[in-house]
C-alpha cells in the first residue's frame, strides 16, 4: 500500500489532481469513463481506493479515533457494577477494556473492508439490477464511493483531533455523513440514472443493509475480544 501511494504521489503527468477533482467534485463520473474504456488519463479505482482508505486510516490511528465513527461503552446500574463485569472479563479497568477493543478494530476493519466493500457492490447490484450492468461493474462503483467516502472521512477527523474540541469533532461527523448522502445519492443516478428521488432511496436501502453489514462484522472483531482473551 505504502509503495501505490508512494507511485501516485511522485506521477507528474497530473492524473492525481485531475482524478481526485472528479472524484470529489463530479461523483459517478469517474465510474462512468472506467465504463466507457477511457481509462488511461485517470488512477485506477483500486489505487485511489487504497490512497485515500490508508491516509484515513493512518489519520485514525494517530488521533485515537475510533474507524468508521464506532463507540464502544460499557453500561451498567452503577460504576460498582460496571467495575465488576469488567474485571470479570479479565480486564483491569473500563479504560483498559476500551483501549484493547479500539486496537482491535484499528487493526481489523481496514482488513474488514475488502469484505465489506463487496457487499456494499452487491447491494448496489440489488436495487439496480435492471441498469444491465454487472457484479464487476457495480464493484468499481463501490471503489470509487468508498475512495470518496475515506478521503471525507481523513478530513472531518484529522479536522476534530486538530481542533481538540468534541463540538467540533460532533460537527464534522455529521457533515461526513450527510456527505456520504449527498455523493452517493448523486452518484447512482450519474451512473444509473433514473430520477434523484429514487437515487435518494436507493441510498437510504443501500447504506442501511450496509451499516447493519458492518455492524456484525464488527461484532466479530470484539466479540473474541471481550469474551475470549
Amino acid at each position: 500500500m505504502v509503495g501505490e501511494v508512494a507511485r501516485e504521489v511522485s506521477d507528474l503527468d497530473g492524473r492525481i489532481l485531475r482524478s481526485v477533482r472528479h472524484l470529489f467534485l463530479s461523483p459517478g463520473s469517474l465510474t462512468n469513463e472506467h465504463f466507457r474504456g477511457r481509462r488511461a488519463a485517470w488512477i485506477t479505482p483500486i489505487r485511489l481506493y487504497l490512497v485515500f482508505s490508508v491516509a484515513y486510516f493512518a489519520i485514525v490511528s494517530v488521533s485515537g479515533a475510533t474507524p468508521l465513527n464506532m463507540t464502544f461503552r460499557v453500561t451498567g446500574d452503577t460504576d460498582q457494577e460496571d467495575q465488576q463485569a469488567i474485571q470479570q472479563l479479565g480486564f483491569t479497568s473500563e479504560a483498559d477494556l476500551e483501549r484493547e477493543v479500539k486496537q482491535a478494530l484499528v487493526t481489523w476493519i481496514p482488513r474488514a473492508m475488502f469484505v465489506l466493500i463487496p457487499i456494499f457492490g452487491w447491494l448496489v447490484s440489488i436495487v439496480r439490477r435492471q441498469s444491465g450492468r454487472s457484479y464487476p461493474h457495480h464493484l468499481i462503483f463501490a471503489l470509487h464511493v468508498f475512495a470518496a467516502f475515506f478521503g471525507v472521512q481523513a478530513v472531518s477527523v484529522g479536522l476534530g483531533y486538530l481542533s481538540g474540541n468534541q463540538i467540533v469533532s460532533a460537527v464534522m461527523g455529521v457533515v461526513s455523513v450527510a456527505f456520504a448522502i449527498t455523493y452517493l445519492t448523486i452518484a447512482l443516478k450519474a451512473v444509473y440514472g433514473g430520477s434523484i428521488s429514487r437515487a435518494l432511496f436507493h441510498t437510504v436501502v443501500v447504506l442501511t443493509f450496509y451499516w447493519i453489514a458492518a455492524m456484525a462484522v464488527t461484532a466479530l472483531i470484539i466479540v473474541p475480544i471481550v469474551f475470549w482473551t
